[in-house]
């Protein structure tokens, strides 16, 4: 028997883990997987003109969270988070690609159809 509309829409299926960035500190960063307002969301900038080269901070806005799941960070915030190390970008790119099962980069998987 297939899926009802109702057992669809109260599957928690969006995860949330703790990543370790040591560069940051002891405690970890919380992030969820997205929603489709998020794959929507990095969808508009890789195919937009303007933004280029902000996909990890984008990421990271639309990821991380609090411990009660509600982001902290907003668009606004992406220039503040690209002064971060390199470094730790990359470990955090990583595990959020990683949780949203992109095999490399979010424009990659976008050029091919998929987005996680």
């Amino acid at each position: 028997m297939a899926l009802s509309r109702q057992q669809i829409l109260e599957a928690d299926d969006r995860k949330v883990v703790d990543v370790n960035i040591p560069e940051w500190g002891a405690d970890p960063v919380r992030i969820r997987a997205f929603g489709g307002v998020e794959r929507d969301a990095i969808r508009r900038h890789i195919s937009g003109t303007d933004g280029k080269g902000n996909e990890t901070a984008l990421m990271a806005v639309l990821s991380i969270v609090d411990d009660q799941g509600v982001r902290i960070f907003s668009e606004p915030d992406i220039p503040l988070i690209n002064t971060k190390s390199a470094s730790a970008l990359s470990c955090l790119d990583k595990a959020i690609g990683e949780l949203n099962g992109f095999d490399g980069e979010p424009e990659k998987n976008s050029e091919n159809g998929q987005t996680g």
